[in-house]
């Protein structure tokens, strides 16, 4: 390990797995064409580029919290006023990043197809996906643009059925798009997300876009994820959103002061029964404290 992995000979060994996990799956469409037949040079600077990110996404991502002398002094672990780290890399990255999901490639840079851009101090940054044609997207405002992105990022099918996020808490709303069989998934999150009420005013910045990818990507390698911020700094629309972006059905549980170990247990009962009942491939649990 020490030899081969030295970025994370010392990371504990949860973090470990995770990293071999999602290079695992990163690596995977890399043997499959078209990227097989790519040059060599392309090859080199995507497995480089894959392995960065498992670094950051799975052993690194809170390694780059600086605390000032009153917060060390008082022991404080954080005021929750750090910049994101993958955010903060992306605004200072001079190279393009690679991800890969449903063995479909994704290409983040500043050239080529431009469907997304975020300008900076010191230049403009764009979001890119290789194979969207940035002529469809002309007549679809900024958020419909960049949520499509999105939904190619998380390799969200275009066919389906839109799931229902649930709330264990008082009673659940239907949500009418589950029943448009016909219509096309992306559109149907695109019309929920976009032009629902409840998320018409949501802000899908490139920061909460990195976020996401960053949250999904630890889900995907089966690493429990912590959101830790202000109370009312928009954690729990962020899981929301990004739950129905991948077409994921949510568990969202109010959790109190009288909420304990046998409650959680019978949560993930009910959600253990609720998957074999309704032959569900994947359920997420948020705690909402």
């Amino acid at each position: 390990m020490k030899e081969n992995f030295r970025g994370i000979a010392n990371s504990i060994p949860v973090h470990q797995r995770s990293f071999f996990k999602y290079l695992y799956q990163q690596f995977e469409p890399l043997l499959q064409p078209p990227l097989k037949e790519k040059k060599i040079q392309l090859r080199s600077k995507i497995t480089k580029s894959v392995i960065d990110m498992a670094k950051i996404l799975c052993c690194r991502q809170y390694d780059h919290i600086e605390l000032n002398e009153d917060e060390k002094s008082e022991k404080i672990e954080s005021t929750g006023e750090e910049e994101f780290y993958l955010c903060k890399k992306w605004r200072n990255s001079r190279e393009g990043w690679f991800l890969f999901e449903a063995f479909v490639s994704f290409f983040f840079a500043s050239s080529h197809l431009k469907v997304l851009k975020f300008e900076t101090n010191l230049k403009v940054k764009e979001l890119e996906v290789e194979g969207l044609e940035e002529t469809n997207l002309l007549s679809q405002t900024e958020k419909e643009k960049k949520l499509r992105v999105l939904l190619h990022i998380l390799g969200t099918p275009n066919q389906g059925i839109m799931k229902n996020n649930e709330e264990k808490k008082g009673e659940q709303k239907k949500d009418d798009s589950v029943n448009m069989e016909v219509e096309n998934l992306h559109d149907q999150i695109v019309k929920k997300l976009c032009y629902d009420e409840k998320w018409l005013n949501y802000v899908l910045t490139l920061d909460n876009i990195l976020k996401m990818v960053a949250i999904f990507m630890k889900i995907r390698t089966n690493t429990p994820v912590i959101l830790m911020g202000e109370t009312g700094c928009g954690k729990s629309c962020l899981i929301k959103f990004l739950s129905y972006a991948a077409n994921v059905k949510l568990i969202a549980v109010d959790v109190h002061g009288g909420f304990g170990r046998d409650d959680l247990r019978q949560v993930m009962k009910d959600c253990n029964t609720q998957m074999s009942r309704d032959n569900e491939p994947e359920m997420w649990v948020f705690l909402d404290e």
